[in-house]
């Protein structure tokens, strides 16, 4: 995995090294520079007598005077952060501000009482009105697991340590706003390839907004980490601190940058400025004020990382039981029947316009001899087709999965901020042709993989979107799916056909998504897991025009080990007719919509290797 470096990041910044320059090149006081020689200033301002930075070696930029205004560390009070020393990140965070005060209220820093070595640890945050999301190893200073549950640690003289966070903490300010911590859900295991999470219940519900987990990080994409940086002299170099901190350490502080990479599983990379007691902290997507990562590592002016938003909504969906990332969550917990399903409607062919009609790929003769029927209300004719809220599935009996899945998509009703609950079978069709139990094990790192994604069908009003936000939690939509590969490049390809999938006046996208299901799958615990997955999205473009792409993708690389190995992994942009092909579906008209449709002019027989997002034909 690449690591990037922040002062290398910087050096790519323009508006902030045109404006570095600018100073270095003044005889006014360089912000926040006290701790640096003025000599040293000239010296480095000759490095780049052509008046760019971007051309100075990585090693030529003074660090410390680079990340101090470059990558600032703001301070905040009474809820709001202080105004960058940079016009440049002022301009940058000005639109924002009310953004971020919404936000920053729901970090809080995490303390502890009767440790033998520290009055506080790291920070947290809220992700509802008592789930506190941390560090591991924040966690792992206070608790530990004992048989199959967690309990609080005792100190060497027998008492127990009592955790709490304190939401204020804020400098100059005495104030405090401190809830107990009085519950352990999940600590993560400290094994390579886990991620650094755990989930914390409060004593009390909070009385303020909590943070929602928005999408996948991208590269590129301006955030900010709230929280509590800590004096790390171990680590850091002390002159480079003094500039950025002024002495001032263990308050609330709001630090601006970028993310750096975003490709690399369940890894998030940044250029934000943290010191140690940023453990635990949020990486904070400025225009929506949702969590993109978790931070839980980092070196000043080197690198820092966070767990990336898959991976935490993977982790918080099996908080109600304690069980780790991957693991399945109880099958009885939600209480469904088939007369509460009884109103679900399902996929609408007509939902991009009477015009631009997309019916349900039709089945093989070979397939429907394998499909699954519906107890009670199957659809009209098509008694295989399960309909849920604003999506429909098609069940195959012999792999105890779905052939293919069709869901609705209208980013312009989305509605966000509902939580994640337990899978359950659907009782309209056979438990024992719905997976579960020990194929989703943690220890072998299988993921309930969503066919509809979580988000996709979730819009309407509060109660539609509800209901299609729990449907989406049924094992009928579930597949085995390495996590490496359900929270890494399958969703950076769902983000885009959601972001960029429909043009601006029509937010309103079309997606079917299934397996390619082969007799040479491999066999895990009794189970054959498919290796490779397909997409075919559709929407009506700019101009009117009913526009459609397919797309392959494998996770064959991750079936026989357990650690990511960058580059193994491989996405298609193919040809609808390929994926029917695969399947033994006929997509039916679509095909006419494809932006593939001339397989003689494209090579490889139209398997089209998308190495970045930006590679997608649309």
């Amino acid at each position: 995995m690449k690591v990037y470096s922040p002062v290398a990041e910087l050096s790519r910044d323009t508006d902030v090294m045109t404006e570095l320059q600018d100073l270095l090149r003044s005889r006014r006081k360089f912000p926040r520079s006290e701790g640096v020689a003025r000599n040293d200033l000239e010296a480095a301002a000759a490095r780049f007598p052509d008046g760019t930075l971007s051309k100075v070696p990585e090693e030529a930029l003074p660090e410390a005077i680079v990340l101090a205004v470059g990558r600032p560390s703001l301070l905040i009070r009474n809820g709001e952060f202080e105004e960058p020393e940079l016009e440049t990140w002022r301009q940058r965070l000005a639109p924002h501000r009310t953004t971020l005060a919404n936000a920053t209220p729901a970090v809080g820093r995490v303390e502890v009482s009767n440790h033998p070595d520290f009055a506080w640890l790291g920070t947290g945050w809220m992700v509802d009105e008592r789930t506190l999301v941390t560090n591991r190893h924040v966690a792992a200073e206070f608790a530990t697991r004992r048989g199959g549950n967690f309990v609080f640690i005792r100190n060497f003289q027998g008492t127990t340590l009592n955790p709490r966070i304190d939401f204020r903490e804020e400098f100059g300010s005495a104030e405090e706003k401190q809830y107990a911590i009085s519950e352990i859900r999940l600590i993560a295991e400290n094994r390579q390839g886990a991620p650094d999470v755990a989930i914390l219940v409060l004593k009390e519900p909070i009385d303020f907004p909590h943070l929602s987990i928005g999408r996948a990080a991208r590269k590129g994409q301006m955030i900010a980490v709230v929280g509590y940086p800590a004096r790390d002299s171990l680590r850091n170099p002390g002159p480079a601190m003094e500039d950025i901190f002024k002495g001032i350490y263990d308050v609330k502080r709001l630090a601006p940058g970028f993310v750096t990479e975003a490709s690399a599983g369940m890894i998030v990379q940044h250029d934000c400025t943290t010191l140690g007691g940023n453990s635990g902290s949020p990486l904070i997507d400025v225009e929506s004020g949702k969590v993109v990562g978790l931070h839980f590592s980092g070196r000043f002016g080197r690198s820092n990382f966070a767990v990336d938003a898959n991976t935490l909504q993977s982790v918080l969906g099996s908080r109600r039981t304690g069980r780790g990332a991957g693991e399945c969550a109880a099958e009885d917990e939600r209480r469904v029947t088939v007369q509460s399903l009884a109103d679900r409607e399902g996929y609408n062919e007509e939902f991009l316009g009477s015009a631009h009609a997309v019916p349900l790929p039709q089945l093989s003769r070979e397939l429907l001899a394998d499909v699954v029927s519906v107890r009670q209300r199957g659809r009209g004719q098509e008694r295989y087709v399960l309909d849920y809220m604003h999506f429909s599935i098609v069940m195959c009996k012999s792999r105890k999965g779905a052939f293919l899945t069709a869901v609705n998509i209208d980013g312009a009703r989305e509605v966000g901020g509902i939580s994640r609950v337990s899978w359950t079978p659907d009782p309209r069709i056979s438990s024992e042709f719905q997976l579960s139990g020990r194929i989703y094990d943690q220890r072998i790192s299988m993921d309930h993989g969503h066919l509809v994604r979580r988000l996709d069908p979730v819009w309407g009003n509060p109660t539609e979107a509800k209901k299609a936000h729990d449907d989406t939690f049924f094992l009928t939509n579930s597949l085995p799916q390495r996590h490496i590969f359900n929270a890494g490049n399958w969703l950076d390809l769902e983000d885009y056909l959601l972001i960029q999938g429909a043009n601006r006046d029509n937010t309103k996208l079309t997606v079917f998504t299934g397996p390619v299901f082969r007799e040479s799958d491999p066999e895990i615990r009794g189970v054959q897991v498919p290796v490779e997955f397909w997409k075919v999205a559709a929407a009506a473009d700019s101009n009117g025009d009913l526009r459609a792409a397919g797309y392959l993708l494998s996770q064959s690389a991750f079936l026989d080990d357990l650690e990511f190995v960058p580059g193994r992994f491989r996405t298609y942009q193919v040809p609808i007719t390929r994926i029917q092909e695969r399947t033994g579906l006929d997509f039916g008209t679509t095909t006419n919509s494809d932006v593939l449709q001339s397989d003689e002019s494209l090579p490889n027989g139209g398997f089209m290797h998308v190495r970045t997002l930006e590679d997608i034909r649309w």
